[in-house]
């Protein structure tokens, strides 16, 4: 009988020594750069003060899961320091690290303005800026505001409540999927070039030929000889907008092959959030569908981190408190878009290139 309590004893402990073994095998087994080396990565503080939120919250967005290693702390001479160990991942690590540490990650997931369901702000804006009234533009447009002061438009659907809005620079590769990046203007979309020209010179708002129903305002910038386009989105304060605070986990996802996609984890009120947003796409005779989205267009969503639309995505609900993101092209690599929607980091901001990047020899 002893024996038989002597073997449930042993596989009890077993199995209780293997369960936390199995929880806790990210702390127990994860590289130390004070053991392996590895390399040191130093940016210069430009404003603000790094405290133990900011050091978690850049762990996080590095690595997650402690599976790497990376150490987050305060360097001696006003400089974040980032510890990556040497690993599998080593390399790829440091890299984005190099591209994402100084980023502050700010996004929201807006809808597209549409003029038909969003027919206040569109009169308004189709009155400012008319030929006479308006004047070209060499600046970020402000949000949209009434003669009375007021930013909430009213939408043409009647059981909604009034919007608000902003301007948000257009990127690159959303630009490109607009036909107004300037390959496209001088070739494919030579017709549209005109009205380009047009809106540049008068400050007027353009209806770019693949969706009208969007409202662009073109700007000249100092920065760059090439014009620079703003598409009117919701304002993350809009009560259907999704930002951080909606969202709990993000990770990379692998069900839907040859698109970047991403797997959602998100609270209650955000579900609420994204439901209203494509119940809104529906009112507006929106399609939404992969082989468009493909392309860039057809999308009622913007993703905008950092100030910039930097994709068209689809974001669908799967299953109960998950959604499923596909960005498509966005000229972001898919992990850098998971790491910069796992949280802004915003109280403190970096130099956008490293100080230093030093070899850490083992035992240092």
């Amino acid at each position: 009988m002893w024996k038989f309590l002597f073997a449930i004893a042993v596989s009890a402990a077993v199995i209780t020594t293997s369960v936390y073994l199995y929880r806790h095998r990210d702390e127990l087994f994860r590289p130390d750069v004070r053991k392996v080396g590895g390399t040191l990565i130093a940016f210069a503080i430009e404003e603000g003060e790094p405290d133990e939120a900011y050091f978690t919250g850049m762990s996080k967005r590095i690595d997650p899961r402690g599976r790497i290693g990376v150490v987050v702390r305060k360097g001696e001479e006003n400089e974040v320091e980032i510890l990556v160990p040497l690993g599998p991942d080593h390399d790829d690590t440091v890299d984005r690290v190099k591209r994402l540490a100084a980023r502050p990650g700010k996004f929201s997931f807006v809808s597209i303005s549409n003029r038909t369901v969003d027919m206040g702000v569109a009169k308004y804006l189709q009155a400012t800026y008319a030929p006479g009234k308006s004047k070209a533009l060499t600046a970020t447009p402000p949000p949209p505001v009434d003669a009375l002061g007021g930013r909430e438009f009213a939408l043409s659907i009647t059981d909604r409540a009034p919007g608000r809005y902003r301007w948000v620079r257009i990127g690159d590769v959303v630009l490109d999927s607009f036909l107004l990046d300037p390959t496209s203007l001088a070739s494919s979309n030579i017709a549209e070039k005109p009205a380009v020209e047009r809106a540049l010179r008068t400050g007027t708002v353009l209806l770019p030929a693949v969706n009208p129903e969007s409202m662009i305002l073109a700007t000249r910038s100092p920065e760059t000889p090439d014009p620079v386009f703003f598409l009117l989105v919701a304002d993350e304060s809009d009560v259907s907008a999704l930002t951080s605070r909606q969202i709990r986990t993000v990770e990379s996802s692998k069900e839907i092959r040859g698109m970047n996609a991403i797997r959602l984890r998100i609270e209650p009120d955000g579900v609420n959030r994204l439901n209203s947003m494509s119940n809104l796409a529906r009112s507006s005779g929106m399609v939404s569908t992969r082989h468009m989205m493909r392309s860039g267009r057809g999308s009622p969503f913007a993703l905008v981190i950092d100030d910039q639309i930097v994709s068209l995505p689809l974001l669908d609900m799967e299953r109960h408190l998950e959604a499923n993101l596909t960005v498509g092209s966005s000229g972001e690599d898919a992990e850098d878009l998971v790491c910069l929607l796992r949280g802004p980091l915003t109280n403190v901001r970096l130099r956008a290139k490293p100080t230093r990047v030093e070899t850490v020899e083992p035992g240092r």
